[in-house]
């Protein structure tokens, strides 16, 4: 047991996977994690540009990502990198476009720590994240108890605590152009406060899923 908190992928498919994993650039007028960690602070990933990375996961593998403290910041995506929608593509590799996970972790003190699946590029993986610790992770104005989160089919997302609806790059609708034009918008989630999970604890391991189908 740490006093910090630790991130796992677990593939829960049968087949080996190609996971591409972006790091947040460092922001020193954030004062929550000014700095964070990046793809020279995990072996296991070959780097593919100045904050990107990759590796390959074995079907019925995990991966953590150890952070030892420090803030990691870093959106997923299986199959393919981001991007909407691959013309002739199959749906994982991008036939919708591509949904990203994301997570924030061991901020400074008095800050929270969130996670949530960010569908505003469409879908082509299905996704659960929970923590080992699933007390006092909330959403929303009431801070509704989520022990855990998953995304559905391209146009399901809304009320689907934690996850962002297709095109919708505000949570709650679009601003300015949509991510991804060529997919349908929405239904955007109505409170804008719904689409993260959050804490303001630490410890224990958040784990991102990798899913055969829709979580249940």
């Amino acid at each position: 047991m740490t006093d910090y908190t630790k991130f796992k992928i677990n593939n829960r498919t049968a087949n080996a996977v190609e996971v591409f994993v972006t790091f947040s650039k460092d922001d020193p007028e954030y004062k929550c994690r000014p700095t964070c960690l990046k793809v020279s602070d995990f072996s296991f990933l070959k780097k593919t540009g100045d904050l990107e990375g990759m590796f390959v996961l074995g079907g019925s593998n995990s991966q953590l990502f150890d952070p030892k403290g420090k803030a990691l910041v870093a959106y997923f995506n299986f199959y393919i990198p981001q991007r909407c929608p691959v013309p002739n593509a199959t749906f994982s590799h991008g036939k919708y476009g591509t949904n990203t996970p994301g997570i924030e972790i061991n901020p400074f003190p008095g800050c929270f720590e969130l996670y949530g699946i960010d569908c505003s590029h469409g879908i082509n993986s299905y996704v659960r994240m929970y923590s080992d610790q699933p007390a006092n992770w909330t959403c929303g104005l009431d801070n509704i108890p989520v022990p855990y989160i998953f995304n559905k089919p391209l146009q399901q997302n809304s009320g689907n605590p934690g996850v962002i609806p297709v095109n919708c790059n505000d949570c709650t609708g679009v601003t300015g152009n949509p991510p991804c034009p060529s997919l349908p918008i929405g239904p955007a989630q109505t409170e804008e406060n719904f689409c993260t999970v959050l804490r303001s604890g630490r410890g224990g391991t958040v784990n991102l899923d990798l899913l055969e189908a829709p979580y249940k």
